[in-house]
């Protein structure tokens, strides 16, 4: 599942925070270095737990997606 956040900033800018559950971190890191071969943007991606994410959250952590497996 994946949700966008509303961070207008990390639009501007070139670079993209993702938050991500532990179990996606394979696939997501094969998904960065394709999406970074073809965009000049940097991808910064946090893995740990999705309550642990959703707690940093919803505590002001800057993240542009957040995704969990359901």
């Amino acid at each position: 599942m994946l949700v966008n956040l509303p961070a207008i900033s990390a639009l501007a800018s070139d670079s993209v925070h993702v938050a991500a559950a532990t179990s996606l971190t394979d696939a997501l890191n094969d998904a960065i270095t394709v999406y970074e071969e073809y965009n000049d943007d940097d991808v910064t991606a946090i893995h740990t737990s999705s309550s642990t994410l959703a707690r940093q959250i919803v505590n002001g952590s800057p993240h542009s997606y957040f995704f969990r497996q359901m």
